[in-house]
């Protein structure tokens, strides 16, 4: 018979052991457990429903025709140990000691949980979505924990953040979303304002559970509760730097993710989002896409140059986690060459990287392994569009893009994505680099969507980077669509960002994003 409703000592929230079938409905009072989690004095045996209580806790006593029932011990271990009753055995008096922890993502456990928890038959649990800061689109692969301490603070800049890490705040319980972004977290403390903790890469916002009711599931349906962080005032966003180019308007693109506008800024703001002029480092020069601010949007202001005010410097690299690079049209290797020493330093060093089209200059030429990790060919001829691409399903996180773009309607087919805007200069990849993405027609096949971990030429457990390869221009899209991103040095930003909505393929880059700058398994 399952026990509902005895309460054991000790402060493992998740580790609360499966005592599925005791033998006896009755519960009997709590001895005094020892900090060490040992057996502490005896407690009062079974209730008046079982007939063969005697005295429980952790020895035997007389009790019925037959011996009393033994105690549980919730120690450190969180283990249970079960004497015989008599004619009808009784449940023995528990132990409170300190509890077990849960588990986390390295398999280790943290600190202790709260004390006096319940043993249910329905786990007490909250269950949800996790959104981006929209509240539009779910995010895949987040974290959700129930922290039983303080957060530490998350720093700035490029570092190695892999999932063997332990999460800060001590968590009692941790869970993570699925392709849907649904989560159900098991284990927490039941009780008013409870404190979670969502988080993906450096995206974290803690907030508060208005009540979580004990031995069941609470469903947490405010999406404005379960969404990533807006700004700065709502939790932490890692910092992220954009260039322009004249051939795609990336800065669009993450400018519809939800972020706050007050985020957006120049590189000697504090703003998360800071936006560099791409191509040729001079006023007037190639390949450039917008050059500045709109004068009624935040401060205003001109963009730095990225060749002479970020690619060219490690230390300015650094301050970054995330790096978008638009297409600029051209590759101009007059700027890039003496730099791509610089870029693969920030990538190895723990920064994220994304690079759309003729971004692709660093990967071919960049120093070795950089070129090996896949065939990079001249520029090609923009293909048809559309064009139908297909997800790779052949390793987990492909099989959950191909059902998250169903799920965000972006494909009414999963496994197949339209594109608009993509070209064939990948013709095949090196493993371990990933292919997300592939181009069905015209033959040969290529690859439209691609990634590595950094240092290439280090084992998994040594890398801490991550790179992203978009055969394509994001900003395409069907003509018949109402407004449309442009980037232009005669276009202030956001001014030229007309469109409201993700088309299909920004949906999928910003499943890339989120995955690019998640922590390295």
């Amino acid at each position: 018979m399952a026990i509902t409703g005895c309460r054991l000592g000790g402060r493992g929230a998740a580790h609360l052991f499966a005592v599925a079938v005791l033998l006896g409905t009755g519960c009997g009072s709590r001895g005094s457990g020892a900090p060490d989690g040992s057996a502490g004095a005896p407690g009062t045996g079974g209730t008046p429903a079982n007939s063969g209580g005697g005295a429980g806790g952790a020895t035997t006593g007389a009790g019925g025709q037959a011996v009393g029932t033994g105690g549980v011990t919730a120690g450190g271990t969180g283990g249970a140990v079960l004497g015989t009753g008599g004619s009808s055995p009784g449940t023995g008096g528990a132990t409170s000691g300190t509890g077990g922890a849960a588990e986390q993502p390295d398999g280790s456990t943290g600190s202790d949980g709260a004390a006096d928890h319940v043993i249910c038959a329905t786990p007490t649990s909250i269950s949800g979505v996790v959104y981006d800061p929209a509240g539009t689109r779910p995010i895949y692969n987040a974290f959700i924990y129930a922290p039983t301490g303080p957060l530490d603070p998350i720093a700035p800049g490029v570092s190695c953040d892999r999932c063997a890490t332990t999460l800060s705040g001590a968590p009692a319980a941790v869970a993570r979303t699925d392709a849907t972004g649904h989560f159900k977290l098991e284990g927490l403390p039941a009780g008013t304002n409870v404190p979670v903790v969502i988080q993906i890469g450096k995206w974290r916002r803690e907030i508060m559970i208005p009540s979580v009711v004990e031995c069941a599931d609470t469903p947490i349906t405010d999406v404005n509760l379960t969404r990533l962080p807006r700004n700065q005032s709502e939790g932490h966003l890692p910092r992220i730097a954009v260039t322009t180019g004249r051939a795609d308007a990336l800065e669009c693109f993450i400018h519809k993710i939800g972020i706050s506008d007050s985020e957006f800024t120049l590189a000697s703001s504090n703003g998360s989002v800071n936006l560099f002029t791409g191509g040729e480092p001079v006023i007037g020069g190639g390949g450039q896409g917008a050059t500045s601010f709109a004068p009624t949007f935040g401060s205003g202001g001109v963009f730095p140059f990225a060749g002479t005010s970020l690619w060219n410097s490690p230390a300015n690299l650094a301050m970054y986690d995330i790096m978008l690079m638009s297409c600029e049209g051209g590759q101009f290797p007059d700027v890039k060459l003496p730099l791509i020493g610089n870029i693969k330093g920030f990538a190895d060093a723990g920064g994220r990287i994304i690079a759309g089209h003729l971004q692709y200059y660093w990967l071919r030429n960049g120093p070795a392994p950089w070129p090996s990790t896949a065939t990079y060919l001249d520029p090609q001829a923009d293909l048809p569009d559309p064009t139908t691409a297909t997800v790779n399903t052949t390793f987990p996180r492909g099989a959950a893009l191909a059902d998250w773009l169903v799920g965000v309607g972006a494909t009414p087919m999963r496994g197949s994505l339209q594109l608009y805007g993509a070209t064939s200069t990948v013709p095949a990849v090196a493993p371990p680099t990933l292919t997300w993405l592939t181009n069905n027609v015209p033959a040969p096949v290529s690859t439209t969507l691609l990634t590595f971990d950094t240092p290439v030429e280090l084992a998994g457990a040594n890398q801490c980077g991550r790179v992203g390869f978009v055969d394509l221009h994001v900003k395409n899209t069907v003509s018949t669509q109402v407004g449309k991103d442009t980037s232009s040095p005669s276009i202030p930003f956001p001014t030229g960002c007309n469109s409201t909505i993700l088309t299909p393929q920004e949906q999928a880059l910003e499943f890339m994003l989120f995955d690019v700058g998640a922590c390295i398994q």
